[in-house]
């Protein structure tokens, strides 16, 4: 049984649960200092700790953000938690980030062990549905299907594109999700399916 809180390590760790449904990760020290008008870091250290003993969160150490709630269910019953594995920008090598988890709703995802999510970097994704700052979520699928989005592996550099077939040479056809271009490959290989997108406002 988790031990009761005080008020001021209740109001915390409401802020806490607040900061991490609106932007997908934990507030840094600074941001609790700053939100909570405290003169140094050391006192946000203290109340961490004391709601680490009591079984409410986890703490990293030597990470920004290293905060993870215990007893999620209590947060939001209907969401599950995915890893943020890194950002990307469309074109490009995906930045891998340190460990970092995003919550999502529980119908998005089935098991929990074959998702991870990507944060989108740049405004070069000139789409309606992705912009900077989106958080794509993603299903480990080696099965192409046509007309579905992928993060795809092409000659060891991974990029988004809508997959399409090309039935009469038994290619791969590729058309960018931007719509710039269209190319064709042999060497294609899937990272996972597109499945839903994480947006704040």
């Amino acid at each position: 049984m988790l031990q009761p809180l005080t008020r001021k390590q209740k109001n915390l760790l409401e802020f806490i649960e607040t900061y991490i449904k609106m932007n997908g990760y934990a507030p840094s020290l600074v941001e609790i200092r700053n939100h909570f008008n405290l003169r140094a870091t050391s006192t946000v250290h203290e109340h961490l700790e004391n709601l680490k003993k009591k079984g409410y969160i986890k703490k990293e150490m030597n990470q920004a953000r290293g905060i993870t709630l215990l007893n999620q269910e209590n947060i939001c019953p209907l969401c599950k938690t995915i890893p943020v594995i890194g950002k990307f920008t469309h074109g490009e090598e995906i930045r891998i980030l340190r460990k970092r988890n995003v919550s999502v709703p529980a119908d998005m995802v089935k098991q929990d062990n074959v998702y991870y999510a990507l944060e989108v970097e740049g405004n070069n994704l000139q789409s309606d549905f992705i912009k900077n700052g989106d958080i794509l979520v993603f299903k480990r699928e080696e099965r192409l299907k046509d007309g579905e989005i992928y993060l795809l592996t092409i000659d060891n550099s991974t990029k988004v594109y809508l997959f399409r077939y090309d039935t009469g040479n038994y290619r791969i056809r590729l058309e960018s999700i931007n719509k710039t271009r269209t190319r064709s490959f042999k060497n294609v290989k899937s990272s996972g399916l597109l499945i839903g997108l994480i947006r704040k406002y």
